[in-house]
């Protein structure tokens, strides 16, 4: 997944799913104002109805304008008892989910500027993405068109292909790409640990470590 930062305003963001995350249930963050009103004040009327909840995670799903991102994500990360940290960590994994229901490869979100936000956010996004795929069948051709000779193959969804991060990269961009590299990592585990041992023998899973450790 490429992780890249956004400068300009969230309303001309052109991405399949951009979400927004509240701190206050009452109230819309002001970087998203100009989404809004793109969108007809519909983001300030989910607020006002009570859909994003302050004691529990919980995600609203509006549908785009004719411009800018094909689907908005109000995400509220609720109570903090864990720690923020956690509660972000949960609410980006809430954005991710979001975003294998709706078949989003390109997603954006608004971010805060303080670096371990950015942290949080990053991670959960990215381990919420995670699915067991490099073992998967290979796509097949639409059932109308098995006969046909330039037949192409199911463009199957395999999860998101790039996060953009609404904010200063000046602040955040260490902490953000820290974040990403890290659940990079784990992914990269995760997939060595989800392996069949049949393909994963010793000297294979020797070779990918010092491949890894080369780049």
């Amino acid at each position: 997944m490429d992780l890249t930062f956004a400068s300009g305003p969230a309303h001309e963001s052109d991405v399949d799913l951009l979400a927004v995350l509240v701190d206050d249930p009452a109230q819309l963050p002001p970087s998203a104002e100009g989404l809004d009103e793109l969108l007809g004040g519909a983001l300030t009327r989910e607020l006002a109805r009570g859909q994003v909840k302050a004691d529990a995670p919980s995600i609203v799903i509006v549908t785009g304008a004719a411009t800018g991102p094909g689907r908005v994500a109000l995400v509220g990360h609720g109570p903090d008892e864990d720690g923020r940290a956690d509660a972000l960590r949960v609410a980006a994994s809430k954005v991710a989910g979001a975003a294998r229901a709706a078949e989003a490869r390109t997603i954006a979100i608004i971010a805060t500027d303080a670096p371990e936000d950015i942290d949080a956010i990053v991670t959960g996004f990215e381990l919420g993405a995670f699915r067991i795929h490099k073992h998967r069948s290979e796509a097949t051709p639409r059932p109308e068109a098995k006969d046909r000779e330039d037949a192409d193959p199911v463009a199957r969804y395999d999860g998101p292909l790039e996060l953009h991060l609404h904010g200063d990269e000046g602040t955040i961009g260490n902490a953000a790409r820290r974040a990403h590299e890290v659940a990079l990592a784990q992914n990269w585990a995760r997939d060595l640990a989800n392996a069949p041992a049949n393909l994963l023998m010793p000297e294979v899973l020797a070779e990918t470590a010092r491949t890894m450790a080369g780049e």
